[in-house]
């Protein structure tokens, strides 16, 4: 059932994360969700005691286009002036590289970044491994998923609520903060 086997499993790796000085939360801000077309246009990490290590927009290679902006509220003014994700690249690399990242949806950030990196010719971040706190979240809850093999995963927002946690911003550098939330959240459930 993937790579959480059950609501124990979820909170055992949340506990073993929150004791770790390795750890970063990252989230990204995209153009939209299609991997190879769209662009990161926002990047924000924070450290395992919230310290913000990242918070950047990023100027992208496409226009953003209005159903993305109603979601995250980044216009393409907002990042008309902001450093490309080439310019940033060695800072983010230097960041990651070697350590644990986290995110929500993981596999969506993971990719996005991966794949800006391809189309630029930049060379691939490198860290120790990703981490995927929807998913854990998710075998915490414990629900069937009806689409696929395993839990059924529910958007950051709905799993802040349950842990009475604030609602996301869809700002990458608050929803990175909220990911390290929920995990120390999580590690202190039952």
């Amino acid at each position: 059932m993937g790579p959480f086997e059950s609501r124990g499993h979820a909170i055992v790796w949340a506990r073993e994360l929150v004791g770790r000085t390795n750890v970063l939360y990252l989230d990204t801000e995209t153009t939209g969700v299609r991997f190879g077309v769209d662009d990161v246009i926002d990047v924000g990490i924070v450290d395992g005691r919230g310290i913000v290590l990242m918070d950047q927009l990023v100027r992208p290679s496409i226009a953003i286009p209005a159903d993305s902006e109603a979601v995250h509220g980044i216009s393409n003014r907002a990042v008309a002036n902001a450093p490309r994700l080439s310019d940033i690249w060695a800072e983010l690399s230097r960041i990651v590289n070697g350590n644990v990242v986290v995110s929500y949806n993981s596999t969506f950030d993971e990719q996005m970044l991966a794949g800006a990196a391809r189309r630029r010719g930049l060379a691939p971040i490198a860290p120790a491994r990703w981490d995927c706190a929807m998913e854990a979240f998710a075998a915490y809850n414990g629900e069937l998923s009806h689409h696929r093999p395993g839990f059924r995963w529910i958007n950051l927002g709905a799993a802040a609520r349950m842990f009475g946690l604030e609602s996301p911003q869809h700002r990458a550098v608050s929803d990175a903060m909220l990911c390290l939330e929920l995990v120390q959240e999580l590690s202190r459930r039952k």
